[in-house]
């Protein structure tokens, strides 16, 4: 389960998808995007376009989906009632993973019933470039893990957490959006069919 904004999704989440998949040896991929992230201020453009273009994106693998489940819950989104609601959709012997980039990730203790969370699914974290280690190996000491056979591991009931093995493209959904209101190219940044639909239902204009 990969949850975000996801405004627009771009290469970078693509990436990190991807990574997971094969570190981890995923069988699927669901991407979650928020509804009205509680992080997150400002306009956000509205969810129905953004299941469109993840939907468009899912098509680059069989591994990959997008559920639309935090239309129907109630708002602000907050990650432990959307993982309550997820993990009610899978059988008690299916391996539950949660991806979050290593920047969320240390703000984890900021999020409603956090520990919570980390006793429900695996966590999932994403190196991204500029965070050094020990800033991430100290926030999971704190939290109460250590290192073990290649994961972070609890001695009460927290579940284990891995740490990818390398960051994704250096892209943000915030860099894409202020290229496109400038009328520059995101041919590095966007796969060609998000792209195409950015384009056709005028997003992120001036």
């Amino acid at each position: 389960m990969f949850g975000g904004t996801f405004d627009p999704v771009h290469q970078g989440h693509l990436q990190l998808a991807q990574q997971a998949i094969s570190e981890i040896n995923l069988c699927q991929l669901v991407f979650v995007p928020a509804a009205q992230p509680p992080h997150k201020s400002g306009n956000i453009t509205p969810i129905k376009h953004r299941i469109a273009m993840l939907e468009l994106l899912c098509q680059e693998s069989e591994n990959l989906v997008c559920s639309g489940i935090e239309k129907i819950l109630p708002k602000p989104s907050y990650t432990v009632d959307t993982l309550r609601e997820l993990v009610k959709l899978y059988p008690g012997n299916i391996d539950l993973y949660f991806i979050i980039g290593v920047d969320a990730f240390l703000d984890l203790m900021t999020w409603k019933s956090y520990l919570t969370i980390l006793s429900m699914v695996q966590i999932v974290v994403s190196p991204r470039i500029g965070y050094a280690d020990h800033f991430l190996h100290s926030f999971l000491n704190k939290i109460g893990y250590n290192l073990k056979d290649d994961r972070w591991q609890a001695e009460d009931h927290k579940k284990d957490i891995i740490v990818l093995s390398k960051p994704p493209q250096a892209v943000c959904s915030s860099s894409v959006r202020k290229v496109i209101e400038n009328g520059g190219t995101t041919a590095t940044m966007l796969h060609p069919a998000v792209a195409d639909y950015i384009h056709e239902n005028s997003l992120y204009k001036l």
